[in-house]
């Protein structure tokens, strides 16, 4: 199983993690391997495990995890201006999948796309060290270079963010209650039950955060909109309860009349096979059957009075 934080996730997490982390102390980084890291950070009221497990998952962590002998490079490049920094603010970047941690002297973003990384910047947002260095057009990832988030693609209005999360991200986690492994071919553990509750709660809360600016403008409009939708489907459904009710009569009838039915069609083969005149099929027919007013043999149509009792 794998847990992909979506945007608005990333948007919910960093709301939380403001209220609670605001003040606190970062205590350390650690790896536990290349692609699961620990950021311990000291609150007032307790001490936290953020999980980082790149390339899409940041989550608090209960499971107590053990650093691997041989850190990783952006851990021993980084311990000094990293551990025991104090957490100025936790917030979204570009409103896209990366969360910033800001310190009085250092950063830290995780990137929660792609393949996943985490960089460090110093107050001037200029990169310390990156776990992967990377290089695209427009766009660096590199030591002493600025940083600067990715154009951001994925999140054209509030309300694809909105939809988008409401459809991808509450998903995994109860649809499979019971897998408490995210990483199968670590063979570690977490329980993701704190996620899934944070996700519930405060599900609602943020759907209407981001969606208030749309709400706001387009109400009218949309109530406006709804209502010519109902008209429309109603006066459908009348169309099509009255086709109905003409389909079903006419079938009760040729139910009700199928012996004189099957007589006029006889008479008509009869007429074909045999080249009788059609004036004397008619005669023939009006004798036995009077509803039946005139034929086209040619065509293969039979004029009916059907009100008739």
């Amino acid at each position: 199983m794998t847990l992909e934080l979506s945007a608005a996730a990333v948007y919910t997490l960093a709301q939380k993690w403001n209220d609670e982390w605001k003040g606190a102390y970062i205590q350390q980084l650690r790896s536990v391997n290349e692609n699961i890291f620990i950021l311990k950070i000291r609150t007032k009221e307790k001490n936290v495990h953020a999980l980082i497990a790149l390339p899409h998952t940041m989550i608090e962590s209960t499971h107590k995890w053990e650093n691997e002998d041989d850190q990783q490079p952006i851990v021993n490049a980084t311990k000094k201006i990293v551990d025991n920094e104090r957490i100025v603010e936790v917030k979204q970047l570009q409103g896209d999948r990366i969360l910033e941690l800001r310190g009085e002297k250092a950063n830290i973003i995780i990137e929660l796309f792609g393949g996943g990384n985490i960089i460090v910047t110093d107050n001037e947002d200029k990169i310390v060290f990156v776990h992967i260095a990377k290089e695209w057009k427009g766009r660096t990832l590199k030591m002493k270079q600025k940083y600067v988030p990715p154009q951001n693609t994925l999140v054209t209005k509030v309300s694809d963010n909105a939809t988008e999360w409401k459809k991808n991200t509450l998903f995994e986690l109860r649809e499979d209650k019971k897998k408490t492994s995210i990483f199968p071919t670590n063979k570690k553990k977490i329980n993701l039950l704190s996620a899934e509750e944070l996700f519930s709660k405060l599900e609602n809360q943020v759907l209407e955060k981001w969606n208030q600016p749309e709400i706001d403008t387009k109400t009218d409009a949309q109530k406006r909109a709804l209502e010519i939708n109902f008209m429309r489907q109603k006066e459908q459904m009348k169309k099509w309860e009255d086709e109905l009710f003409e389909s079903q009569r006419k079938g009760e009838w040729v139910y009700e009349h199928y012996t004189e039915i099957q007589r006029v069609n006889d008479a008509i083969i009869r007429a074909i096979s045999q080249k009788v005149p059609e004036k004397k099929i008619l005669e023939e027919l009006q004798k036995k059957i009077s509803r039946v007013k005139n034929i086209d043999i040619e065509k293969g149509l039979v004029e009916w009075e059907m009100n008739e009792k």
